[in-house]
């Protein structure tokens, strides 16, 4: 009769337990890698959707996005208005857990206009108004693995 022996099981599930953990933990690499890119994304159609409403001037003005990198949870918001802090806020988005803003940087802010018709885009830090400032953000704990928005003046958003 043959068959297995019990060493040669204890071999199989030894290298199946470590084949499957090295599957597990690529795929928490990659969740934590897809949370990037689509955070990017979704930051990317908020941009576009405020130049848009911006260029149809829909309610009569323009619009913005506000990113605010906080002490606790970092966000972006979708506004109307010429100034953000006299805004009428539509929508506001947290990021992910996993991901944090690098740009702009802790504890600040900055503000992305565009302008009304033209949907050209500006940017306003602490009130002085900037030119092609990227908005980025990155792994919590790895900054190293970041992906940056650009909004340039001519009013092209990339990524």
């Amino acid at each position: 009769m043959k068959g297995f022996t019990i060493f040669e099981l204890l071999i199989v599930i030894g290298i199946l337990a470590v084949v499957s953990g090295f599957t597990i933990f690529n795929l928490f690499g990659y969740r934590r890698y897809q949370d990037i890119n689509l955070t990017t994304q979704e930051i990317a159609a908020v941009l576009r959707n405020a130049q848009n409403r911006s260029i149809a001037q829909e309610a009569g003005g323009s619009w913005g996005v506000h990113f605010e990198n906080s002490a606790t949870d970092d966000f972006y918001e979708l506004f109307l208005g010429q100034s953000y802090a006299t805004s009428t806020i539509y929508s506001k988005m947290v990021l992910r857990p996993t991901v944090e803003f690098s740009a702009p940087s802790s504890g600040n802010s900055i503000n992305i206009f565009f302008r009304a018709a033209s949907g050209l885009g500006y940017f306003d830090i602490d009130d002085n108004d900037i030119v092609d400032f990227p908005v980025s953000v990155s792994l919590k704990g790895s900054p190293s693995v970041s992906s940056t928005i650009y909004v340039y003046v001519n009013g092209r958003i990339d990524y």
